[in-house]
């Protein structure tokens, strides 16, 4: 181990004690960034949500400084390469559950959206008018649909988990809930909710049956539009 390029991370509590290799003690960093999602010793995303928007908002000024071209579909191509993928990488790990954080994120889109609009000569209309004339989503839909892909793909076994994190819920009547029902694990439910198996299993359970039993990944994605 090069004890240069070591460092120490923990979560929660710090220990009262020293870490150290060849007798010198190791770094100890409060927030890390580990396969590009930057977190706290609190398992907060704050710091990764505000690198993330000053990106984001750094492509959509070098869009609209580099093209003059008065095509909507000109820009939503753009955006859609270049600025989505920076918003929505590995989000079910960091997706926020605050207004703050979630207002932020949004303001992009909506930021965008806007000198769109202003660019191509359209009138002033409302945030949510101008992403059904771009048939576009708002930003915390688009990281719900994520999340909830993801759960499909866990549950069929196209993302390796611990199999004890889930387990089928207990029919309670044939009326309520879905074949595909889950619980998950007693210490999952001290977490905060906006953990990915805290949140998502609440919104998986209330889905309909005919999304539930899609048969693939596509598939469920396109009933859940349509939801």
């Amino acid at each position: 181990i090069n004890r240069e390029k070591t460092q120490i991370h923990f979560i929660g509590k710090r220990p009262q004690f020293t870490f150290t290799i060849e007798g010198e003690p190791l770094t100890i960093q409060s927030a890390i960034r580990d396969l590009g999602v930057h977190y706290d010793n609190k398992l907060s995303f704050h710091d990764h949500i505000d690198q993330k928007y000053g990106a984001a908002m750094r492509i959509i000024n070098l869009i609209f400084r580099a093209f003059s071209t008065r095509k909507v579909s000109t820009y939503l191509r753009l955006y859609k390469a270049f600025v989505l993928p920076i918003l929505e990488y590995l989000s079910p790990i960091w997706n926020p559950s605050d207004i703050g954080s979630i207002q932020k994120l949004e303001s992009i889109q909506r930021k965008f959206t806007k000198r769109l609009f202003y660019r191509v000569g359209k009138p002033k209309i409302s945030y949510e008018s101008r992403l059904k004339k771009l048939s576009l989503c708002s930003l915390k839909q688009r990281r719900l649909l994520t999340d909830l892909v993801t759960f499909y793909k866990v549950l069929h076994g196209q993302i390796e988990t611990p199999k004890a994190l889930f387990t089928g819920a207990p029919s309670i009547s044939r009326t309520r809930g879905h074949r595909k029902r889950i619980q998950y694990t007693t210490f999952l439910k001290q977490k905060p909710f906006s953990t990915f198996l805290c949140r998502v299993p609440k919104l998986w359970n209330k889905l309909p049956e005919r999304i539930v039993m899609a048969k693939n990944p596509t598939v469920f994605r396109e009933e859940i539009l349509r939801h």
